[in-house]
């Protein structure tokens, strides 16, 4: 609930000075802070990982709020702090909320900033994933001024998938202000075609152009948990992350440097001295492993519809209260069928719902799937081991003919 101007002005404020101190030290970031006069503006930016509502405000002095996903709310103390200090606008992944655009609107109609990632979610594989068709829309009818960051080092300083963050450089800027009248004079998809420009990172581009080191340690570990097709077997869920290294029960063995990039070990490198790993970035990784997840979904008409296209085991399931917490419903398997998702508990007790009743999946951090179903229950597949979810939503998404991702 909104308090008061000066209650949000003081207390933004307040952690502005600490986060524009300790930051710059926890991620080497390089910002220097705008002041930008069009308000109420709307803030867009591209998504890099959990900081980036700080990260943006580094690069702004004025005060905004903050979409939140409902998962970050229910994080414990962390979550009820943010509640309480920065009054976010939460939404739940897999949901499409009328009920967030409406309070944005209601906020930039107080004269409030607000900030929101047109992705949707954080990038995996290090290049600016494409908006949501109704970005353009809603920037629109927000009748308000439009400011776009970017974020560049900060796919490379702390990936979606990694275990511990690497110390690089990493940078946030201020790319375009748009006044509220060139936003009104401009299409939906003149506005859509400005944003994606604006924010777009290729993470590994720019390392080809100016090459950072990003150090760290154990720079490989959970890999797994965004590709997990192996190149030379082509099984799925064989592939395990030690250190720096990725490797298969099949024999293949690859490297993952500092720089971002594949490479063999000498202990495992080819008898050709000239031959490249069959990927070099994660990006060529990704791009092929959903390219074998679309042919698979293509050639479903002869697959058994009794075995599942993927399993992975240890899961939990998770039933959600919204912006509350998640009642764990058992443990045990999780299993996609070309029209069904199920879950098997290790009491024997199993869980099936039809694709027909799931509106949709999302990801939530680097390994918990998020669905959504037609009577408004939230489930949550989580894991303590890395899991490449991934799989599953980009796989649901195919066969309900939704190529969002």
């Amino acid at each position: 609930m909104i308090k008061s101007r000066i209650w949000y002005l003081c207390i933004y404020r307040f952690f502005w000075w600490i986060f524009k101190i300790w930051l710059p030290l926890k991620f080497n970031i390089k910002a220097k802070a705008k002041r930008i006069n069009h308000t109420p503006y709307l803030v867009v930016s591209n998504h890099v990982c959990f900081w980036d509502p700080m990260l943006v405000a580094l690069g702004l002095t004025r005060q905004m709020f903050f979409v939140s996903s409902e998962q970050v709310l229910r994080s414990g103390l962390k979550g009820k702090a943010l509640v309480v200090i920065m009054d976010p606008i939460p939404r739940a992944k897999s949901v499409t909320e009328i009920q967030t655009v409406i309070k944005m609107y209601s906020r930039i109609r107080q004269g409030y900033n607000i900030c929101i990632f047109p992705e949707g979610t954080i990038t995996t594989d290090g290049e600016t994933a494409q908006i949501r068709n109704t970005t353009g829309k809603f920037i629109k009818k927000a009748r308000c001024s439009l400011v776009t960051t970017r974020f560049t080092g900060g796919y490379l300083t702390y990936p979606r998938w990694a275990r511990f963050k690497r110390r690089g450089v990493m940078k946030t800027e201020v790319v375009n202000v748009y006044p509220a009248e060139q936003i009104a004079a401009m299409s939906i998809e003149e506005i859509n075609a400005i944003v994606s420009r604006d924010i777009y990172v290729n993470a590994f581009e720019d390392q080809k152009k100016n090459p950072i080191a990003f150090r760290g340690k154990n720079l490989a570990e959970w890999l797994e948990t965004v590709v997990d097709f192996c190149p030379k077997c082509l099984e799925y869920s064989k592939l395990v992350s030690r250190d720096d290294r990725f490797f298969c029960e099949c024999g293949f063995h690859i490297r993952y440097t500092e720089y971002g990039f594949f490479e063999y070990p000498p202990e495992h490198a080819p008898s050709d001295k000239n031959e490249q790993p069959p990927f070099t970035t994660i990006l060529e990784w990704s791009q092929w492993q959903s390219g074998k997840i679309k042919a698979l979904a293509e050639s479903l008409g002869n697959h058994d519809p009794n075995v599942p296209i993927f399993t992975d085991h240890n899961q939990d399931l998770y039933l959600v209260e919204r912006a509350s917490r998640g009642i764990l419903l058992g443990s045990g398997i999780f299993n996609m069928y070309p029209d069904k998702v199920t879950f098997v508990e290790n009491s024997g007790k199993t869980t099936e719902i039809p694709f027909e009743h799931i509106n949709d999946m999302a990801i939530f951090a680097n390994r918990v799937l998020v669905f959504s179903t037609a009577d408004k229950n939230l489930y949550e597949v989580r894991s303590e081991l890395p899991t490449c979810v991934l799989k599953y939503m980009e796989m649901f998404r195919l066969l309900k003919g939704d190529f969002r991702f």
